[in-house]
């Protein structure tokens, strides 16, 4: 059955899993240089004991800066004579 105590039970965890991770949010927060984004997921299952509620807590704290770089000589001939046609 799905009524109030589940959704209570849902606003509860999810305040308790924002608490928890409180510094860690506030420092992604400040590191953030687009919109700040937090994911809150609920899984509810049955179960014989009533409903089985899994929150998870979503967001990023750390940001991947990557950078590849290659000098192409297009005049350059190759040492292979099949390189050359491409």
């Amino acid at each position: 059955m799905f009524g109030m105590k589940t959704i209570d039970a849902i606003c509860d965890g999810i305040k308790a899993s924002l608490v928890d991770h409180t510094e860690e949010l506030i420092q992604a927060y400040a590191e953030s240089e687009d919109p700040f984004s937090i994911t809150i997921t609920a899984k509810i299952k049955p179960v014989p004991e009533g409903n089985r509620i899994d929150i998870r807590l979503n967001f990023i704290t750390g940001r991947v800066k990557d950078s590849v770089t290659r000098i192409i000589n297009e005049k350059q001939t190759s040492f292979f004579k099949d390189e050359d046609r491409e």
